[in-house]
Formats: structure tokens, sequence, C-alpha cells
């Protein structure tokens, strides 16, 4: 249902009990996630209304905002940082941090602006990669992301 981006569907299955966290095949997507990287935002407002974690991450460790990030869906990636933002202050910092290091190593400056916009931290090393979102931008060439992390303190 997530993958076709069924909100009907998916009501349907949540109020029989199905667990909205299953995580499905063989990188363990969440329905979350799954509605994410398709790009279907009106699963992914349900999914969240109905209680979804918006950070969760699969088998890869990638959170929903990560895959919203690698697919490009600006809207999706707003969604998902609205939620975010909601969050304790540490699992905040944590999610809008690997964000930003998510959006510079895929190129995707509006994505950047969007986050930095929101308070990500500029200086954020992500603790698996020990790499920061300007470390991610010079690996890839993007002067343009570089530039707009200099700007906003990074070092």
């Amino acid at each position: 249902a997530a993958t076709y981006g069924c909100v009907n569907i998916i009501d349907a299955l949540l109020d029989l009990g199905t667990d909205i966290e299953y995580p499905a095949g063989v990188h363990g997507n969440t329905p979350l996630m799954i509605a994410v990287r398709e790009g279907h935002l009106p699963v992914v407002r349900r999914l969240l209304e109905r209680g979804a974690n918006p950070t969760l991450p699969n088998k890869l460790d990638h959170s929903p905002l990560e895959v919203a990030i690698i697919a490009g869906s600006l809207a999706v990636t707003e969604r998902l940082i609205s939620h975010v933002k909601d969050l304790p202050h540490t699992a905040e910092v944590d999610s809008l941090g690997r964000a930003l290091c998510a959006a510079a190593r895929s190129r995707q400056v509006d994505i950047v602006k969007m986050l930095l916009c929101n308070g990500a931290p500029v200086n954020y090393v992500h603790r698996q990669q020990l790499e920061t979102a300007l470390i991610n931008a010079t690996r890839t060439g993007d002067n343009e992301i570089a530039r707009l992390l200099l700007d906003h303190g990074a070092d």
C-alpha cells in the first residue's frame, strides 16, 4: 500500500492492527520509508499522523529523512523535517545533522538550504562515516554547497 500510495488501504491495515513500523524486504524498510522513497506525500503524511517514527533507520542505517533527500523530494523532506523538529533536542540534532551530510553528499542544494534554515548543525560529524557536510560537498566537487556551508559557519 505504501509503494502504490494507497492511503485508504494504509488506514484499513492500521485499523486492523498492522504494525506501523513493520520492516519489509532485505533492507528492512518501514512503510514510512517506502512511501518516502516513492514520493507519496499523502501516505507519508498519514503514516506520520498515525504515529510512524520519522527517525527509525533501516538495516542500512538510513533514516526516512535521508531516504527523502537521496530521492530528491523537497515536499517529503519538508514534511519529515517538521516532524523531526518536534523531537527531543538530541534526536533532532542527530536527525538534522545526518540529513545535512546526506544532502551535501547527494548534491541537493535546495535541501541543504532548507535544512540550514531549520537549524541543522553545520559542523555535525556523522558518527559512522566520520565526515561532515562540508567534507561531503568538497568530495563531490559541489562548490555551491561548500560555499553555503562555509557561509553558515562550517569549519
